[in-house]
């Protein structure tokens, strides 16, 4: 096959390996020691499969919600074209700070696809915005449901959780006028010629970068005017984000803690989760961790929290690493069959 001596071909296999090795080394780093074996042996069997399914549930939904923009554009979107999207959205997020990577990764892959940038960038953002709207309005729910508990933290960790709450509203607000304002494409316009130049770059290609913010901000009249389709990528993403919160609760009974409901424990995640997801951590390793240590003192005993703690990370972020960067290297081996030009 032509494909397999293909110099590029070859590259790409060879940097997804050393990807994967890398992001297992900050796996094993990130455990500091700790045996996940012990935990998940020791944690009942149907509520690990619970937490399995919700994942799978969660990939599902983000499938989903990246192909809404782009079908609506036009494209015809295979279930494996969705599934790489996803996989690339998810793996470039764990090991990038604050997130950063995730669109540009699916992006990249959207291009090879034969869809446009402005496209793509704009599918991406669509279901980021959707996603971050959902996290953010959980994170309220669960602040306003659990403020008493909040509030009795030492000050230095309040500090901490409204830093990164404050982000993830900034995050919304400024999602939202790039989507949907003409005033911030036009900004955006001149801040990114400013950065690669200003005046020193030629009149052609200013044309074709203003060209390209004009069509990238068009393409968002085609969502504004089906606010159905809005209407279900965000209901979409704010059940994805139940299922997301649910895992620590799914994690907790499966080691036996039953001492708060189901509702305490999503509105709590979700209170940890507005507050460390755009903190400047890969993945926000450490820091979640961090949160789910002093938010859950109450709720889960002392000499459990820790395996608690390691079952709820490797179901929502060591586990989706893997398969996802797994899936990836996969596509990869199989260019010529899933990335080809529509």
């Amino acid at each position: 096959m032509e494909i397999w001596r293909k110099k590029s071909f070859w590259i790409g296999i060879l940097f997804f390996i050393a990807l994967s090795i890398a992001t297992l080394l900050v796996i094993r780093r990130e455990l500091g020691g700790q045996n996940i074996i012990e935990a998940l042996i020791e944690a009942d069997g149907r509520w690990l499969a619970v937490a399995g399914v919700s994942m799978l549930l969660y990939i599902l939904i983000d499938c989903l919600n990246i192909s809404s923009g782009i079908r609506h554009l036009g494209y015809d979107v295979s279930f494996s074209q969705m599934l790489l999207y996803s996989f690339a959205g998810f793996f470039f997020s764990s090991i990038t700070p604050s997130s950063s990577g995730g669109q540009p990764g699916q992006i990249y892959y959207m291009r090879k696809n034969g869809i446009k940038v402005s496209h793509g960038s704009f599918s991406t953002l669509l279901a980021l915005l959707s996603y971050q709207t959902m996290v953010f309005l959980w994170g309220v729910i669960g602040i306003l449901r659990e403020r008493d508990y909040f509030r009795s933290f030492e000050s230095g960790y309040k500090y901490v959780f409204l830093i990164g709450f404050l982000l993830n509203l900034f995050a919304t607000v400024f999602l939202l006028s790039v989507l949907f304002s003409k005033k911030m494409t036009r900004i955006l316009a001149g801040i990114f010629i400013w950065f690669f130049g200003g005046k020193k770059i030629r009149p052609e290609k200013k044309h074709r970068i203003i060209r390209f913010f004009a069509s990238y901000h068009s393409v968002s009249v085609i969502i504004r005017k089906n606010k159905p389709a809005l209407s279900r990528i965000l209901i979409r993403s704010f059940l994805q984000i139940a299922l997301y919160n649910s895992i620590t609760f799914i994690c907790a009974r499966a080691l036996g803690v039953d001492s708060a409901d189901w509702l305490t424990f999503i509105c709590t995640q979700a209170a940890v989760f507005v507050s460390v997801s755009s903190l400047p951590f890969p993945g926000a390793v450490g820091i979640s961790e961090l949160g789910i240590w002093t938010f859950y003192g109450n709720y889960i005993p002392a000499d459990m929290i820790k395996n608690v703690m390691l079952l709820s990370r490797f179901f929502s972020f060591f586990l989706p690493l893997i398969v996802s960067g797994a899936g990836i290297l996969i596509i990869q081996l199989n260019m010529k069959k899933y990335l080809r030009t529509q």
